[in-house]
């Protein structure tokens, strides 16, 4: 199986264009997508319709259940609290309730995705240093044994 894993759109849809465009020149099966489809751009709803016509499998980002109060924007810096508070405003009640039935976890024979971490997913934790890594390696140290 061969995937095309792309993730972080936020919203820009001539990026998202872009990238669905270079895929083409590759033998993709299947299209997964990673999360924070919206958030900081201009064009949520395109993109919404794109990724949900393109791409297989969709996880949840924080910028994505945010945008639907399952995520506190409070989380954010400035900036991302307002693209946040803009990207609610913008979008249409089908979309948000796509938004919020997103997953936080994939798996499947070939992969786990999550947009954060495999220890706490809904929590969005990002990975700086080696150490942050810990608790996901344990989760996938401990479903392989």
């Amino acid at each position: 199986m061969r995937y095309g894993i792309f993730s972080d759109v936020h919203s820009n849809l001539e990026a998202l264009e872009t990238v669905l465009g270079a895929y083409k020149k590759e033998a993709i099966d299947e299209f997964i997508c990673g999360g924070d489809i919206v958030g900081y751009n201009a064009n949520p709803a395109e993109c919404i319709a794109k990724i949900k016509d393109a791409a297989k499998v969709i996880v949840a980002g924080n910028h994505d259940w945010a945008s639907v109060d399952l995520f506190p924007a409070a989380y954010f810096n400035p900036l991302a609290a307002r693209a946040v508070s803009w990207t609610k405003q913008n979008i249409c009640v089908a979309d948000g309730k796509f938004l919020s039935c997103l997953q936080l976890v994939f798996e499947n024979r070939d992969l786990t995705l999550v947009h954060g971490t495999l220890d706490n997913p809904g929590k969005f934790n990002y990975m700086f240093y080696d150490e942050d890594a810990a608790g996901t390696f344990a989760v996938l140290r401990t479903d392989l044994c």
